[in-house]
């Protein structure tokens, strides 16, 4: 299962994460990797927001929003990164001002090799890993996005009680 691969390298230690601190460890790779300079940043962060998580992985999966995200909008637009929480769970979400996705897809985004990308520019993945490490964390993952609108990814998380 070559998903499974991908991240089995990767420490399988679970521990009380802050999301703020997984976006911005995923936001630090991003901004070495990628240019970023003619993006909008907006990051608004719920105070004390932890998970029990795999941080790894988590920045594995935020990492990949965000990279996915400069390649729609072409290095030009807005980045908006939040965390929240209530008494069941705490979430992230990372959104962006770049094209849009149809309904065609958004139905087929995490399917292994899907990409929207052109030939050697991705390996269609990116989405399907990350849905199995948030299905492995017991998150549900939320996509919203419309032509010309913009996509959203939205990670939530059980609040557990251990």
């Amino acid at each position: 299962d070559l998903s499974s691969y991908s991240y089995s390298a990767r420490s399988t230690g679970i521990s009380v994460i802050q999301l703020e601190e997984v976006i911005a460890t995923a936001l630090r790779m991003a901004r070495h990797a990628r240019r970023m300079h003619q993006i909008e940043l907006v990051e608004d962060y719920a105070a004390d927001c932890f998970v029990r998580a795999n941080g790894s992985e988590l920045v594995q999966v935020v990492n990949n929003f965000i990279n996915n995200a400069i390649d729609a909008m072409g290095a030009v637009g807005t980045l908006t990164l939040t965390t929240g929480q209530d008494h069941d769970s705490a979430w992230l979400t990372v959104g962006d001002t770049g094209d849009g996705m149809d309904e065609a897809t958004r139905s087929r985004i995490f399917e292994p090799f899907f990409t929207t990308k052109p030939p050697g520019e991705g390996t269609g993945l990116g989405l399907y890993v990350c849905q199995r490490i948030l299905d492995n964390h017991g998150a549900s993952l939320v996509l919203e996005s419309a032509p010309g609108e913009g996509t959203c990814f939205r990670v939530r998380f059980p609040k557990r009680s251990d």
